[in-house]
């Protein structure tokens, strides 16, 4: 299952290193988006994971997990929707 993370902050982070000590092997069925590129970069260099382009790349996943501050959802849910 194709896994798309959009927000790498502590929350995020949190999430994944969670996600891959639950289940080892796992990184490649991974991808994160964040506006911080360079937070993407280091959970992609730390833990093998892949960082999406835009959160469209990331969304295009089995399942979706927001970990996002609430205030970010209503600029964050008309890009996903494609209105």
């Amino acid at each position: 299952m194709k896994i798309g993370v959009i927000g790498a902050g502590n929350m995020g982070t949190a999430i994944i290193k969670g996600h891959l000590a639950a289940n080892p092997g796992q990184e490649s069925e991974l991808s994160v988006f964040d506006v911080d590129g360079d937070r993407c970069r280091v959970l992609e260099e730390e833990l093998g994971i892949r960082t999406a382009q835009s959160p469209e790349a990331a969304a295009d996943a089995d399942l979706l997990l927001l970990a996002v501050k609430p205030g970010i959802f209503d600029t964050l849910l008309p890009v996903l929707s494609g209105n």
